[in-house]
């Protein structure tokens, strides 16, 4: 037991001490402090111990006693009850000044109020990337109408195979050129130009939202609603005008080719099932000749689109490579890797190929990109643009919004074959 420990003792122990300081309200003198702490090393069989102690150890077991007697000064002043339940832990005083046996009850988490002082993740959610520049032909309009020309070298007699007013381009006629006899009129030619008005038109979206709401959002997550709604609002539009874009190039695509999930019955049904996946790159080259002999094309696919299930019929062309590391206790660390030297639509880097998951299902387009002689055309002519914070201070509500104009044509149908994935 400690030094400061037997001090504790003596005043508790001490009946007389008791007494005198609940009774009378005086303190020991010094002499008496001394007294009680050699009384307490005498009944431990160490008579006269304090005196062997240097100076400081008394000073400080004499200035213990005296903070003990300012407590207990301090909690006799609330009566022998209050002193009770302080320095005896296994009873406590009852009205009638008799004692009563007490429980003591543990702290628990129970008794600690939770509340969450972390935040450990905030999720946003997902929107496809704007890759429609990819695809179509941009062309700023510097107004809202603007016009698409096109010529066309025509026949103006029929002087071969062909009628007067077909296109030039159309077939072959070889006999067209040949020399007349003597003074007799060559075949002719004409040129016919005609044009397309296209209008812009227009895409909207709008946010609104009560005043306090802003308040919360910027107290509890230090953000804007604001600038929230405003990306919300940018990611709606450009969404839209993607989906529509790739909807248009299906709608104006020249033809349709088709293969089916399931392979036809015979040798493909019983063949390793990449054989007739296979097929899919065939219907991808047949669509890309098609495109290459058109008579307004005359050059081959660049581009393959698709949604996930059609570009995931490609990937399971792919054959794969699977390496490992063992470790004691298992397998440590290794990787899969695609083996391209196999026939799939990454050979020889012919296509470029993008993945839309906002595609229609089980649809993919082969199609010509030809900046010089736009195959389709995106024409923005108002940007996103703000249309500003309106606050109606009587509902405490504030109101924004997001325009564009801009226009979308297909201008070469014969550059776009779609392929469609059947059961």
């Amino acid at each position: 037991m400690s030094m400061l420990s037997h001090v504790a003792r003596l005043v508790n122990r001490t009946e007389e001490e008791n007494d005198y300081l609940h009774l009378t309200g005086h303190y020991p003198t010094l002499e008496k402090r001394r007294a009680l702490v050699e009384a307490v090393y005498a009944e431990r069989g160490q008579p006269g111990r304090l005196a062997t102690f240097p100076r400081e150890r008394q000073n400080l077991l004499l200035w213990a006693i005296s903070q003990q007697e300012a407590y207990h000064q301090e909690v006799a002043a609330n009566g022998s009850r209050a002193f009770a339940s302080t320095f005896n832990r296994e009873t406590q005083m009852s009205e009638s000044g008799e004692p009563v046996a007490v429980t003591e009850q543990p702290v628990t988490t129970a008794d600690i109020a939770a509340y969450p002082t972390q935040q450990i993740a905030f999720l946003l959610d997902m929107f496809e990337d704007f890759a429609l520049g990819e695809v179509f032909t941009t062309r700023p309009m510097l107004g809202p109408q603007a016009w698409i020309h096109s010529r066309t070298f025509t026949r103006n007699d029929s002087c071969g195979a062909y009628d007067a007013g077909t296109a030039l381009n159309e077939g072959r006629d070889p006999s067209f050129t040949e020399c007349p006899e003597e003074c007799e009129d060559s075949c002719r030619i004409g040129v016919q130009i005609d044009g397309e008005l296209m209008e812009a038109e227009c895409r909207s979206v709008a946010a609104e939202y009560c005043q306090p709401a802003g308040y919360h959002v910027s107290s509890q997550y230090g953000l804007s609603l604001d600038a929230m709604l405003d990306e919300g609002m940018r990611e709606a539009l450009q969404n839209n005008i993607q989906i529509e874009g790739l909807d248009l190039l299906r709608a104006g695509a020249g033809a349709t080719l088709s293969w089916s999930y399931t392979a036809p019955a015979g040798y493909f049904s019983t063949a390793n099932p990449n054989e007739w996946r296979e097929v899919l790159w065939q219907r991808i080259i047949q669509a890309d000749m098609a495109i290459r002999t058109d008579i307004n094309s005359r050059k081959g696919a660049t581009l393959v689109l698709g949604d996930a299930n059609f570009i995931g019929v490609f990937r399971l062309l792919q054959k794969m490579e699977l390496s490992f590391d063992t470790v004691p206790g298992g397998v440590g660390p290794g990787s899969a890797n695609e083996v391209t030297a196999y026939q799939g639509i990454t050979r020889a880097g012919r296509f470029k190929v993008y993945l839309f998951t906002d595609m229609a299902a089980d649809t993919g387009l082969v199609m010509r990109r030809d900046d010089n002689d736009p195959t389709a055309i995106f024409a923005p002519w108002i940007p996103i643009t703000s249309l500003g914070r309106l606050v109606y201070p009587r509902a405490r509500k504030v109101e924004t919004g997001l325009m564009t104009l801009y226009g979308m044509r297909v201008l070469r149908s014969g550059r776009i074959r779609e392929i469609q994935l059947t059961p």
